[in-house]
């Protein structure tokens, strides 16, 4: 056997163990992942610039509020988009931060 888990899910007396199928949620450290993809692709040229828009390499998306949005905007979570009942909404302009 090559994979060992080790450890809990939680710190609670009764947690699972963690197995093969166990998902952590690992918050703000999936920046560094996307981050690191994103510049391979750039290098490699599977994408030319973050500046390109969204639609340029997944046109079958809904187009009304994907239209403005840019890689630069997913990279920096400037797109102002948001789920709502299982469809992409603007919640706020794209380019700027949600004001809370």
């Amino acid at each position: 056997m090559l994979e060992k888990y080790i450890g809990k899910q939680s710190n609670q007396l009764n947690a699972r163990a963690a197995q093969p199928d166990t998902q952590f949620h690992v918050a703000s450290v999936r920046k560094s992942y996307i981050g690191f993809a994103v510049a391979y692709a750039v290098y490699y040229g599977y994408i030319k610039s973050i500046d390109d828009f969204v639609l340029t390499y997944l046109p079958d998306l809904d187009v009304e509020p994907w239209k403005p949005v840019t890689i630069r905007h997913l990279l920096t979570h400037t797109h102002g988009l948001s789920e709502k009942e299982g469809k992409v909404v603007r919640e706020f302009q794209v380019g700027r931060e949600l004001d809370i």
